[in-house]
């Protein structure tokens, strides 16, 4: 039998490559019990072996690029103010694909459905930026849009492509390389969490508010970018505003890691190379290292990892502003482009329990640190007490 067989959902990233490779449409991401994407093929199957031969992680690909050392990084921010605070950091994705649709090229990234669910999207005009911009926690359904961009390339037509690492990596795969008219684009990932869960918080938040969801935006700036906060918005008027260490779908994420993707524990793709032309974040800490860099906005770091990349930040000029920095000073704020994260000791009852108790009372057994965690906290808290107290006797 020539195809591919998950016996290991640790060596799936739900890329969608071989689902886009496939001819004979034999296959579809079909999400599993934890609310990922994997693999189903069907009988149309003839064993061509494709979906073999295009997985980027049983066939890992050719260097792209410089190493991590030797990219050319800056930090940067869009000068439309509005585009800058509109954007997850600063703005610099938006700059990006506006000097893509002004060539007359498309824009592909993950954007929004009715639902609020995630997906990928081939975009022709400038005016869907607003939905391609900004983070959006939960894995996107990267769908057939390979299939389309190699249509766009054949057209001669430029394509900017962002998304998650793997995904990158799985286009790569798809197209053979990185033609000279595609600019690659991935983030520093912490890692891709459940739609499952995602879904299940909006869930719980429409019943406690009594209303359907009309917005959702997570690192949201109204209380400054070092304060990013989760807003989601009803129609009733209602609105869900909580920073990063109260929102329960952020605690899930970033405090107690139990809604990520098990590939995302032990990532094939925090190597030397990005082997990506272009990777985005957000440059945490960067006012430690020049204070006027930090103005409270959004200031976005970028890795020029190839000679296309380096060219496209340049080509932006007047529309952002820039400093080149070194990798060094974005290691401290942005550890995970690096490391992955462990995953937290209640992850697997967390996502089990979501179909029959729901977000809230899934969060309330097992959204806790664990027991000698949760001691050495304590030990913490009490200690700064102890030191206050001592400070102002």
């Amino acid at each position: 039998m020539n195809r591919l067989v998950i016996t290991d959902k640790a060596n799936c990233t739900g890329c969608g490559a071989c689902q886009n490779i496939c001819p004979c449409d034999a296959i579809s991401m079909q999400w599993d019990e934890e609310g990922f994407p994997y693999p189903l093929i069907n009988e149309r199957c003839i064993d061509c072996g494709q979906c073999i031969q295009v997985c980027p992680l049983i066939n890992p690909l050719p260097t792209y690029g410089e190493s991590l050392e030797d990219a050319t990084v800056y930090a940067a921010w869009s000068n439309d103010e509005e585009r800058r605070i509109q954007s997850t950091s600063g703005g610099l994705f938006s700059e990006l694909a506006l000097s893509v649709y002004e060539t007359g090229g498309v824009v592909v990234g993950a954007v929004y459905d009715e639902a609020f669910m995630i997906h990928h999207m081939v975009s022709e005009r400038a005016e869907d930026l607003g939905r391609l911009r900004q983070s959006k926690y939960a894995q996107s359904d990267i769908r057939l849009v390979f299939r389309e961009i190699k249509q766009f390339l054949a057209q001669d037509r430029s394509v900017l492509f962002c998304g998650t690492p793997c995904q990158a990596a799985g286009l790569r795969a798809y197209l053979g390389g990185v033609p000279e008219k595609l600019l690659l684009c991935d983030f520093i990932c912490r890692g891709i969490n459940s739609p499952k869960a995602y879904a299940a918080y909006l869930k719980m938040l429409e019943q406690r508010h009594g209303a359907k969801v009309v917005k959702v935006q997570f690192k949201n700036k109204d209380k400054g970018w070092n304060q990013f906060h989760t807003k989601v918005t009803f129609g009733n008027g209602s609105v869900h505003h909580q920073d990063r260490n109260t929102d329960p779908f952020m605690q899930a994420y970033l405090r107690y890691n139990l809604v990520i993707r098990p590939c995302c524990h032990i990532c094939k793709f925090k190597e030397d190379h990005r082997n990506v032309d272009l990777s985005l974040g957000d440059f945490w800490g960067v006012g430690k290292h020049a204070s006027e860099l930090d103005e409270n906005k959004g200031t976005s770091v970028v890795l020029a990892n190839t000679k296309k990349g380096k060219r496209a930040v340049e080509a932006l000029d007047a529309r952002v502003t820039s400093r080149v920095m070194s990798i060094e000073q974005v290691y401290g704020g942005n550890i995970c482009l690096r490391q992955s994260v462990v995953a937290g000791n209640n992850r697997g009852r967390f996502l089990a329990e979501l179909d029959q108790a729901g977000f809230k009372k899934a969060m309330q057994r097992y959204g806790r640190p664990p027991f000698i965690t949760h001691c050495f906290s304590l030990v913490k808290q009490a200690a700064k007490k102890v030191c206050c107290w001592i400070g102002k006797s």
